[in-house]
């Protein structure tokens, strides 16, 4: 219908080249008790078995014209053992033909010879010695069977008679065991030491702050102003003592400077007389 979706089917892969093929099985005997040999343990898990498929797809697609898979490998090596073990189921029955003469069944290439060995030859020829499930067996007796007997035997309805009375046992007690020394009492769980009690903080001197009141203001100001008046008689003695010190230097500089005239008079008057 023209309403339906149309499912498009995927590209179709390339057909395996005669190299692949042969790389294909020369790479898969290299390989052989890992790809298809029974699990060891350790030694041989089914990592080790993906690993040997992986080397095997490398050395295919080197010679490849196209990516292959590990899924496309084990489908084409499946493929070659079913038809190797066809192609030699039919030349076995055209051997096995009665009248002689030519086989008209193709002979196996070198491929086909190579996985014959993958098939095996109890799979193409069947297991030697083996047993014809549809062939009748006949049994040969030289003995003579016995006749049926007509009329069962007749069966004993009394039960067999037993003592009633049981013979007497020597039972001997058992020996007692050493009744266990008595258990001391636990001692109870000491309790953890309390840690000594922290030295007690002693408390900082607090400093008493004054209340500033208008009096004690007042008083305040009076002892400013007496210590202000003091130092000011103390700077005007202080500014006399000064004065003084400088008007006996005044005089001490004049006598100096007056006898220092008189010098220069007196050694004046001696030169003029000599």
């Amino acid at each position: 219908m023209e309403n339906q979706a149309t499912i498009k089917k995927g590209r179709r892969a390339k057909n395996f080249t005669p190299t692949e093929v042969e790389i294909l099985i020369v790479e898969v005997e290299n390989r052989r008790n890992i790809l298809f040999g029974p699990l060891k343990g350790p030694s041989l898990t089914q990592y080790h078995r993906d690993r040997a498929w992986d080397q095997v797809l490398s050395h295919v697609n080197s010679v490849a014209p196209c990516v292959r898979s590990v899924g496309e490998l084990k489908k084409k090596f499946k493929d070659l053992k079913s038809r190797t073990k066809s192609r030699a189921n039919a030349l076995l029955r055209e051997s096995r033909k009665t009248g002689g003469g030519e086989n008209d069944a193709a002979p196996l290439n070198a491929f086909e010879e190579k996985m014959l060995t993958f098939v095996g030859k109890e799979s193409v020829e069947g297991i030697r010695g083996g047993i014809d499930t549809f062939a009748f067996c006949k049994v040969e007796s030289h003995d003579p069977v016995p006749p049926r007997p007509v009329s069962p035997p007749p069966r004993t309805l009394s039960p067999p008679q037993y003592p009633l009375t049981p013979s007497p046992r020597h039972l001997t007690p058992p020996p007692r065991l050493p009744t266990p020394p008595p258990r001391l009492p636990t001692p109870p769980p000491r309790l953890p030491t309390p840690p000594p009690p922290l030295p007690a903080e002693t408390p900082a001197p607090q400093v008493q702050k004054k209340k500033f009141t208008k009096k004690s203001a007042l008083d305040e100001i009076k002892k400013t102003s007496a210590l202000q008046a003091e130092t000011n008689v103390l700077l005007g003695q202080l500014v006399a003592e000064i004065r003084e010190s400088r008007k006996e230097i005044n005089m001490l500089v004049n006598l100096k400077k007056r006898e220092l005239e008189i010098r220069e008079e007196e050694l004046a008057i001696k030169k003029k007389k000599i």
